[in-house]
């Protein structure tokens, strides 16, 4: 499990743009990451994602002989209020992932973008 975030302490990471950047610490054994709260590039050591893939491969194979299979349950998110929010515009399904902006978006200073995981329809993020 990666260390905290030093801004905003999430441990969870998302991958970044596979540019010049993510090559050139990728060439020293290193993962170039971005923190899932913040934002804030992360470089992480690559033994780590090898190591922790191998325990929850080990783990998920004894959790699943040991119990029955359980339903998966939809990603929502709890950062914002269903109530207000009617989820995916084309077909109402709440479960969705936060997608990057383009140049010309973060330009215009437009909102966060989410592409809905089932019909893949890209709206804009809900905020909470």
């Amino acid at each position: 499990m990666p260390s905290p975030c030093r801004k905003c302490g999430s441990t969870k990471t998302e991958p970044m743009h596979h540019g010049l950047a993510y090559r050139f610490v990728r060439m020293f054994g290193y993962r170039l990451r971005k923190c899932s709260r913040c934002r804030r590039t992360r470089i992480l050591p690559e033994s780590l994602r090898r190591m922790r893939s191998y325990t929850q491969t080990a783990s998920a194979t004894q959790a699943v002989s040991a119990t029955r299979p359980v339903a998966v349950q939809p990603a929502i998110s709890d950062d914002f209020d269903p109530d207000g929010f009617d989820g995916c515009p084309r077909c109402g399904n709440f479960s969705f992932d936060r997608t990057p902006r383009n140049w010309i978006e973060r330009g215009l200073g437009l909102a966060h973008m989410a592409r809905c995981r089932s019909c893949g329809k890209r709206f804009p993020y809900p905020q909470p």
